[in-house]
């Protein structure tokens, strides 16, 4: 991200697993470590110094039901240090 953009020019962090591979050109989320990030990559994303002060929006599918939001946000959580 640094080299492509700056971190000085990340505002927001739009986070969500990926259900498709890198330059697919499509948008398809998946629930954190069920995609092709997997949960050790999300992990070191959310962990990363340079992203201490800059908020993440989670955007998963299973943030469409009340079922399932709860699970993800203590997901979540538990990858911070």
């Amino acid at each position: 991200m640094d080299r492509e953009l700056g971190i000085s020019n990340i505002k927001a962090i739009h986070l969500n697993d990926s259900m498709t591979k890198l330059a697919s050109n499509k948008d398809r989320h998946a629930n954190l470590g069920e995609g092709e990030l997997g949960i050790s990559t999300v992990k070191k994303l959310l962990n990363r110094q340079e992203f201490k002060n800059i908020p993440f929006i989670l955007e998963t599918p299973a943030l469409k039901s009340n079922d399932t939001m709860e699970g993800e946000i203590k997901k979540l959580k538990g990858l911070v240090k």
